[in-house]
């Protein structure tokens, strides 16, 4: 690899040695190790036919890959240091228009820099229709940058590019990119909101654990105290609703009872608390019968589901007629099979 990079010249011999030995076997700190050679001077010439005018005795290379990296990237002028920072922030993938957004550079300017940054082989263009994009040449080049960030800088940035998508994509924006850039931003509501869309977005797709793990994160944001209580409420509705799809009704319970305790309308609370899994056994002591009571009013409606079915099917239908009527559903322990005028409830012995 390093013949291939650097050539075959005698003034070689000792360097290719040195790099061999400081690289460990790893060929990125190979690469990353010549590129910092050539910046600094010592390596003049062009690819495959290199020489080394330095001293290998005095030989000063930073310790591992990010070491180098950070090296290389410390000695870019600033304005190409801050852009490169600034699109660690959009991502590993860099559409040109969301960096223009936060870069605080004119176009040319910021096509020179792009070009400069591209040259030594920080990004590359990995789409040029209908709209340029760049990405980072390694995942390392991307994490040093980000962690070169200031806290207040990097806020400030994730902040701006989340208002810029928001504004430039509308409905049509990734909610799940705008909830991270909110939240990296410190824009506690609007990340809360996006990351309750998230969550919403990944039920209707039946990815149930993707939308428990964004709730989570959407409730996070949102016991910040800048944030909509409106929000919160929502939010511990959803995990309630989503942990009764997967069958655990205790737990659905405890974010029910969470979400009721934030104040709020007489029809929200209603509807709340509807939802609530209330257990109740019925019959014999051999095999009583083992079900959930859902809803208010006087009319009763019996939700059932063959053997064959699970909980995530009929849950969502549950959800829908409790807000109208009073109805029960079976256990998810049903063996057995009582018949009735509308249909069949599968029920299961619930112990003594």
């Amino acid at each position: 690899m390093l013949t291939a990079l650097l050539g075959n010249d005698a003034s070689l011999g000792s360097l290719k040695a040195r790099l061999a030995a400081m690289a460990g076997g790893n060929p990125l700190h190979v690469e990353e190790g010549v590129r910092a050679l050539i910046e600094q001077g010592s390596l003049v010439g062009t690819p495959a036919a290199y020489r080394f005018i330095g001293d290998i005795a005095n030989l000063a290379m930073p310790d591992g890959v990010r070491a180098i990296i950070a090296a290389r990237i410390d000695r870019l002028t600033p304005e190409r240091k801050q852009l490169l920072q600034a699109a660690s922030v959009v991502g590993s993938d860099v559409p040109v228009d969301q960096l223009a957004a936060i870069a605080d550079l004119d176009p040319d300017t910021l096509k020179t820099a792009l070009a400069a940054l591209q040259a030594a082989e920080f990004l590359y263009e990995t789409r040029l229709f209908p709209d340029r994009h760049f990405a980072f040449k390694h995942a390392f080049t991307h994490d040093v940058a980000y962690g070169g960030l200031l806290r207040a800088r990097r806020r400030d940035l994730h902040a701006r590019l989340g208002a810029a998508i928001e504004e430039s994509q509308g409905a049509g924006a990734e909610v799940e990119a705008l909830a991270g850039h909110f939240e990296r931003g410190e824009v506690w509501d609007k990340a809360a909101r996006y990351w309750l869309a998230a969550a919403d977005q990944a039920r209707g797709r039946y990815a149930y654990a993707r939308a428990l793990d964004v709730g989570k994160k959407a409730l996070a944001c949102a016991q910040h105290p800048t944030s909509d209580p409106g929000i919160k409420q929502s939010i511990l509705t959803t995990l309630g609703d989503l942990a009764g799809l997967y069958g655990d009704f205790n737990d659905a319970n405890a974010w029910y009872e969470q979400a009721l305790r934030v104040p709020c309308s007489e029809d929200a609370r209603r509807s709340i608390d509807n939802r609530v899994h209330r257990p109740y056994f019925a019959g014999p002591d051999d095999a009583r019968v083992a079900y959930h009571t859902h809803g208010s009013g006087d009319e009763w409606v019996i939700v059932f589901c063959p053997s064959l079915y699970e909980v995530r099917i009929s849950q969502p239908l549950l959800e829908l007629m409790c807000q109208t009527v009073q109805g029960c559903h079976g256990s998810p322990a049903w063996r057995r099979t009582l018949r009735s005028g509308t249909g069949a409830l599968h029920v299961g012995r619930a112990g003594r």
